[in-house]
């Protein structure tokens, strides 16, 4: 008969399922706390050595393993192959930002949803993880990093986390536990390709974490090209249920989309995609901070009047600190609900362009301390590796929160 695993429980649960060894309540708690985090039986040394004994040959402590990791010259990041005790694996990312540890994370042994550009779904789905295996990844990441914790987690590995409902929602439970690894839940987020009954299920358990949508279309057509799912449930069906779970929490929702060539990257993809998110009724203002090529105003301008947004510019080589200031005000007044700036990637003087955006940033904080700020940095797909060296460069001074590839097409 397997081993159940305790790591999986919670208090109460953990307690009922020891009954029968009539352990005190604080042992209880003591089994609870050493199992969060993340150590064996063997390691609990507050508890004796006939108890833990007892523990290990009828019960399981931390059902992961490390498999083997694989480590980015380029940054650290460090790719996880995780072991199972049914011998199957999954996998997980460890990534390192200045704000923290943050790991990606697997709910299920492969996927059965079908997304055309997804690998994780190749082969269906083998199994479900238990929410004690979700935990136990977490664990295996502790341990790389003894110095430091994981302190933010996105459920984008393999697997569809609403197509494992009970077990995801009782993980979120778990791992946010006072007594337990405590991260916030609004440290966590949850990428889903869209299975709206249980979206909107969802909405209603009280765990305000961040849905992820993943959309990668603008259009029901082209969407159940790529994923199957759009066959049962329509975009705006998918949206709808999107919106309701943004109502319910107050929490933000992200719309994922990869580009896919020849299928979905095309002008009047975006053109489409705009028109359908600007009916959301949000508006939006554009700051044209990049003074230092007139045609940066210029283009931008372009695409201001393609997808009906507000936009403030100065003239060429004016200071970009105040078109920001401007674009900032501008958007207050207007009640706009969302800002974008643009501002200048290349200068021939390093120095001068870290300086304008150590300015900017400063700019934005000051007049926006509240607001969920995002910065991309936009880089040509065609540099490789030397445009992440870049985009490392630029990390401290832009605080970077993501990076958008251009010309994988081979296109401007």
């Amino acid at each position: 008969m397997d081993k159940l695993e305790l790591l999986g429980l919670f208090p109460q649960e953990l307690g009922e399922a020891l009954a029968d060894m009539k352990l005190p309540a604080y042992r209880v708690k003591q089994l609870f706390s050493w199992l969060h985090r993340g150590a064996r039986f063997e390691e609990m040394t507050n508890i004796s050595k006939p108890l833990r004994e007892t523990l290990a040959q009828n019960y399981a402590d931390q059902p992961v393993s490390l498999l083997e990791q694989r480590v980015s010259k380029l940054d650290g990041t460090r790719k996880l192959l995780y072991a199972l005790r049914d011998g199957n694996c999954v996998e997980g990312v460890l990534m390192h930002y200045h704000h923290g540890y943050t790991l990606c994370l697997s709910t299920q042994v492969g996927c059965r949803m079908g997304c055309a550009f997804c690998a994780s779904t190749l082969n269906g789905c083998v199994r479900s993880l238990g929410a004690a295996e979700m935990l136990g990844q977490v664990h295996c990441a502790n341990r790389l990093i003894a110095d430091d914790h994981i302190s933010n987690i996105v459920l984008m590995g393999s697997g569809e986390p609403l197509d494992n409902y009970d077990n995801v929602t009782r993980f979120l439970r778990l791992v946010s536990h006072p007594d337990g690894l405590n991260i916030g839940l609004r440290h966590i987020s949850l990428s889903t390709c869209g299975l709206v009954p249980q979206m909107k299920r969802f909405a209603r358990e009280g765990l305000p974490v961040t849905l992820s949508l993943s959309l990668h279309a603008p259009n029901d057509t082209i969407r159940r090209q790529l994923m199957p799912v759009a066959n049962a449930y329509p975009i705006e069906e998918v949206l709808d249920a999107t919106r309701a779970y943004v109502e319910a929490t107050g929490r933000r929702a992200i719309i994922e989309y990869a580009l896919v060539r020849g299928v979905n990257s095309e002008l009047a993809h975006a053109d489409e995609l705009a028109a359908r998110f600007g009916a959301e009724g949000k508006k939006v203002v554009l700051g044209a901070a990049d003074t230092f090529r007139a045609a940066a105003a210029e283009q931008l301008t372009v695409w201001a009047e393609r997808a009906g947004c507000g936009i403030v510019k100065h003239g060429e080589g004016s200071d970009p600190g105040a078109v920001v200031f401007d674009a900032i005000s501008a958007a207050k007044a207007r009640g706009a609900d969302i800002v974008i700036i643009d501002t200048a990637g290349r200068l021939h003087n390093k120095t001068n362009l870290m300086n304008e955006l150590n300015k900017i940033t400063r700019v934005i904080r000051r007049e926006l301390p509240e607001a969920d700020i995002e910065t991309l940095m936009v880089l040509d797909a065609t540099t490789g590796q030397n445009g992440l060296i870049q985009a490392k460069q630029f990390l401290d001074t832009a605080d970077l929160t993501g990076i958008v590839l251009t010309k994988l097409d081979g296109t401007a």
